[in-house]
């Protein structure tokens, strides 16, 4: 098993399966909802409230697909470890370069077979 955390946003790994429970944040704008995932710099815009969920886990399992299925889990490690998380157990990554990001959760856990 494979524990990810950013501040409180976790991303774990155990098998083929992917848990993750991530901060999202909305902006009101004119016509339409700004929606960020701060800890995974994700960003998109809905049109109405209702579609903000629906679309953030569509989001979040487009960037968990991405990288477990085609960039495979070391390249995805290392991404996340760019993006601030850490392992749990504190396991040595190698890194090329480090950013820390870091706010509502997401009703429900993502739980993702790959």
């Amino acid at each position: 098993m494979l524990f990810f955390h950013n501040g409180s946003d976790t991303i774990t790994i155990t098998g083929k399966k992917i848990t993750s429970n991530i901060s999202l944040n909305t902006e009101k704008m004119s016509s339409s909802y700004l929606i960020s995932m701060p800890s995974l710099n994700i960003h998109f815009y809905t049109r109405t409230e209702e579609e903000i969920e629906a679309s953030a886990h569509q989001s979040m399992e487009s960037f968990l697909r991405f990288w477990m299925n085609i960039q495979g889990l070391e390249k995805f490690t290392l991404h996340l470890h760019q993006l601030g998380f850490r392992l749990l157990d504190k396991r040595p990554i190698k890194l090329t370069n480090t950013q820390t990001k870091s706010s509502k959760m997401i009703k429900d856990k993502l739980v993702l077979d790959y």
